[in-house]
């Protein structure tokens, strides 16, 4: 996901509804997009792959992880993803 107001910051999170996460986190100032969304077989593993591949972006005493500047980084978190043996397929509906 990808804030209004810090374009230069990318969300990666996991949940099992779209449309109930964009409702959850948008507020009148800010609104989020989803920038990549795919289904997987089993999303606690893969969760745990990418937190592991990508521990080095985890802000501190944060639970999540962020992409900051985006492109070459989201680039990679995207190909680690589809490559991911959880992998079923992207969602075209965002």
């Amino acid at each position: 996901m990808q804030s209004s107001l810090e374009k230069k910051q990318c969300n990666i999170g996991v949940t099992d509804d779209l449309e109930k996460k964009l409702k959850e986190c948008n507020k009148k100032e800010n609104i989020y997009k989803y920038l990549f969304a795919c289904e997987v077989k089993n999303m606690k593993q893969v969760e745990k792959d990418i937190a592991k591949e990508f521990s080095h972006l985890r802000k501190i005493g944060e639970q999540g992880i962020y992409l900051y500047g985006c492109s070459d980084l989201f680039n990679d978190y995207v190909n680690f993803i589809k490559s991911h043996k959880m992998f079923v397929k992207e969602e075209n509906k965002l």
